[in-house]
């Protein structure tokens, strides 16, 4: 039977409809980043699988063999935030890979962003031949294999009696459980960072450095949309501003006869403004014609002495990578915020914190 125009007009009406349901629902803007990112998960998966990144151990020679690497439990973490959040998801898998003793593995996703900063990998990547790698963001699963994670967070992991499924997502990172481990996780992360970009961060620094013993001290300041998301989610009371960075600086001045800062951030403009005028105050140009990649900001703050910053996991994790002295602020909000919470808590070696409000009343 041949459908009449009426049932024709009438498809394409609902048709229509649901289209306009979908655009209210989903702002094209929203559409196009979700597809991008899943197809981005997809293009780094195939491109893996054809470059043959994954090793032998992925390969089973007998059918006995796959399917006894099928019934294992492989454990992961969701992908979110930038380098320093990435870090934190590593080492919170890592440990708590240890701790309930089975593989654990990466995002593809994520092992991509860190070898842009790092020689090698402490863990490997999902193989993504057999596994999907959508992570958290997939509605639809576009992976060659479709598997649907069991979503558990980090913090509840280690303390389930019950497994559902053999592929675990753990969501959010353990800032405790990182911070305890602090030391360990910091050496390995160091031992890894690109020899490259350390070779010339060191060059850097001795053309520096002619004339005898000199501490360095990193200052990382941290602003443009990061203070937005602390007014929002931890509700800021009282900015870090201009005059925590020079009481800090004041006293590294006054605890070392030598001393040198050098200044990095995502707001270089407000930083040569406001803390510039002194001339132990540098703000390190490691390349001629275009400002330094975050890349070479992170190994030249790891290289330091000792450190300084605001907030954050990208100056958390380049003041645990250098070592020394870390200043950080503190109480700059009316909610308590993980990361400072976690180092009130096991209170890592030679970290002080600075009280936000006391600083802002001094004269």
């Amino acid at each position: 039977m041949v459908p009449s125009n009426s049932n024709y007009i009438f498809l394409l009406f609902v048709v229509s409809c649901i289209l306009i349901r979908m655009l209210t629902m989903f702002p094209l803007a929203g559409v196009y980043r979700y597809y991008t990112r899943i197809q981005d998960a997809r293009n780094f998966a195939t491109e893996l699988y054809e470059e043959g990144e994954f090793s032998t151990k992925a390969e089973f020679s007998t059918k006995a063999e796959q399917s006894e690497a099928d019934s294992e439990i492989l454990i992961t973490i969701e992908a979110m935030g930038r380098f320093g959040n990435f870090l934190m998801e590593t080492a919170t898998l890592l440990l708590i890979g240890r701790q309930v003793n089975r593989p654990v593995h990466l995002l593809p996703q994520v092992g991509r962003k860190m070898l842009e900063f790092l020689d090698d990998l402490p863990l490997p990547m999902v193989d993504t031949r057999r596994h999907c790698v959508c992570g958290s963001d997939c509605r639809e699963c576009i992976c060659h294999t479709c598997i649907k994670w069991e979503k558990i967070k980090s913090s509840e992991f280690s303390n389930r009696t019950e497994i559902k499924s053999n592929h675990v997502l753990l969501k959010h990172y353990d800032t405790s459980r990182v911070t305890k481990n602090l030391d360990e996780m910091a050496k390995m992360f160091k031992s890894k960072l690109k020899r490259s970009v350390v070779s010339q961060v060191q060059n850097y620094l001795h053309h520096l450095n002619n004339s005898g013993t000199i501490q360095y001290v990193g200052v990382h300041v941290r602003r443009t949309d990061y203070i937005k998301f602390v007014k929002k989610r931890w509700q800021l009371t009282s900015p870090v501003d201009e005059r925590f960075f020079k009481h800090c600086m004041d006293y590294f001045r006054k605890r070392f006869d030598r001393v040198k800062f050098f200044v990095t951030s995502d707001d270089l403009t407000w930083c040569e403004e406001k803390l510039s005028g002194q001339p132990d105050v540098y703000f390190p140009k490691l390349n001629l014609k275009r400002k330094n990649t975050p890349q070479q900001d992170f190994t030249l703050l790891s290289q330091m002495n000792h450190s300084i910053y605001d907030y954050g996991t990208f100056g958390y994790w380049t003041a645990a990578l250098a070592g020394g002295i870390t200043m950080v602020a503190s109480n700059y909000s009316k909610k308590p915020e993980m990361h400072m919470e976690a180092i009130k808590q096991w209170n890592p070696k030679n970290w002080i914190l600075v009280d936000i409000p006391t600083i802002l009343k001094s004269p």
